[in-house]
């Protein structure tokens, strides 16, 4: 069956459409908006809320359930539609959300990806019920999985890709709790030969203010030695597996470290995790600091921002 979409193709009269075709990928299937509400009970289920608005659960023709994705708000919208389309619609990677459809119609901005069971990470990491919370297990591999994510993002494809705004919102969750990196709308597109790239700070600004002074804690308890301290006392896996909690916590130190040049790139943070490389042990705790990039430096990519603690979960 050709949809209203596919026929407005064929005759040419959507204007939107046409300035599309040369970018979208010929594997992902459009829709209609008129599909879409009739899919998603006409957006009555949500599933969470993004950047742009609410992300809605819908139902195909064969029972398959979907993650349907309106982009809402002036002026970003149509940049950050074509990004993501352009980005995830022309790579797969098992721990990258995948893209199957989108709908470009007049006003209306919509991506369709698969449907993710758990939703995202932030609704596990403190749950409230203790029989719900998170392994151990479970967390190391949720980090592994972001890391071979990024890692392939970074070395694997035929542009670099740097996320720019990865948080536990933007990490979502199959049946068996393995990692996928969401949300593209915000990255940025890397020639191969570019050794170091210059952005701004850009993502979530964090409001919570817990958050505020995460690392300014951080860096006292790791100079006071009670790095054990800042994790969870009534998860007992947690304190069972101190020793792994705390090198994991100084991996995290090692990856933002203020001085660009002392940063692991995301293939040597995944060697960390799979026992093949140790974690650099002359780290500088005042994440504030920041250096600038030397002209010499062929290895790494670099953001340009200060770390500062009321911008902790921004950029990553």
């Amino acid at each position: 069956m050709v949809s209203y979409f596919q026929k407005e193709k064929l005759s040419g009269k959507s204007g939107d459409l046409l300035d599309l075709a040369p970018i979208l990928p010929g594997i992902l299937t459009p829709f209609s908006y008129n599909e879409l509400k009739i899919i998603t009970q006409d957006f009555s289920r949500k599933l969470g809320e993004g950047g742009f608005g609410f992300v809605y659960e819908g139902t195909l023709s064969n029972g398959n359930k979907i993650a349907v994705k309106p982009l809402n708000g002036a002026g970003q919208v149509k940049d950050s539609f074509l990004t993501e389309v352009k980005i995830v619609g022309s790579i797969h990677h098992l721990n990258l959300v995948k893209l199957i459809g989108f709908c470009a119609e007049k006003d209306h901005w919509v991506l369709i990806y698969e449907y993710m069971v758990n939703g995202s990470l932030d609704r596990w990491i403190s749950h409230e019920k203790q029989e719900n919370r998170l392994t151990w297990i479970t967390r190391q591999q949720i980090i592994s999985d972001i890391a071979k994510g990024l890692a392939y993002l970074h070395d694997e494809c035929s542009h670099k890709i740097i996320h720019l705004d990865i948080k536990p919102h933007n990490i979502l969750l199959n049946q068996n709790f393995n990692a996928k990196i969401s949300d593209f709308g915000l990255s940025k597109l890397i020639e191969k030969d570019k050794s170091k790239v210059m952005t701004r700070m850009r993502g979530s600004r964090c409001a919570d203010e817990d958050d505020v002074h995460l690392l300014s804690v951080f860096r006292r308890k790791s100079e006071q030695e009670q790095l054990m301290d800042m994790v969870d006392k009534n998860n007992e896996d947690m304190q069972l597996h101190r020793e792994e909690v705390m090198e994991m916590m100084s991996l995290a130190a090692w990856c933002i470290q203020g001085n660009f040049n002392k940063r692991p790139s995301m293939s040597s943070v995944f060697k960390v995790l799979e026992g093949l490389v140790s974690v650099e042990t002359n780290l500088d705790f005042n994440f504030t600091y920041l250096t600038e990039v030397g002209a010499g430096n062929q290895q790494r990519e670099a953001t340009i921002s200060p770390i500062l603690p009321s911008v902790l979960s921004g950029p990553r």
